[in-house]
């Protein structure tokens, strides 16, 4: 009986979680909570050139940093300025991380990007979550992107 209160008392608060009307729940499907994202990132090529850092706002419970390590090399996209690479996005968030299996295509030329992020792991509140994120930015330099992160986080109660 203390189990299905914890749990219906856990469920209740999430959806009480200031979100600055950004990550909305939108439903409760048996034991998990699907979030619906809608955030803004700042990222900063580091100076290795193989790795990014950045900051996550307007996400609810997402808000907080980023690193994104490069796995692959860019490899060319036939007859385009497109380059295809993969990569690891780590979120750290006040209630814990999420780590992401990502693909991206990246247009240097026009200094714009998109990515494919699929959670693979999580711990505190994201242990065991899953989802995708879909990731799109712009950079006028080609060091400093501003993008927007949407799609959904599955966490799941215990």
């Amino acid at each position: 009986m203390k189990l299905i209160l914890s749990r219906s008392l856990l469920a209740a608060s999430l959806m009480l979680l200031p979100v600055n009307g950004q990550t909305t729940v939108s439903s409760l499907p048996s034991t998990g909570i699907v979030l619906n994202v809608n955030a803004d990132q700042d990222v900063t090529i580091n100076p290795d050139g193989m790795s990014t850092s950045g900051t996550i706002s307007h996400g609810g419970i997402l808000n907080g940093t980023t690193t994104d390590v490069f796995m692959s090399s860019p490899v060319p996209v036939a007859n385009t300025d497109t380059l295809a690479l993969t990569d690891t996005l780590t979120i750290t968030a006040n209630h814990g991380t999420l780590t992401c299996n990502d693909v991206t295509l990246f247009n240097p030329t026009q200094g714009v990007f998109t990515t494919i992020s699929t959670i693979n792991s999580g711990s505190g509140i994201f242990k065991g979550a899953s989802g995708t994120l879909f990731v799109s930015g712009t950079s006028a330099d080609g060091v400093h992107y501003q993008d927007k992160i949407t799609g959904q986080v599955t966490i799941f109660l215990r």
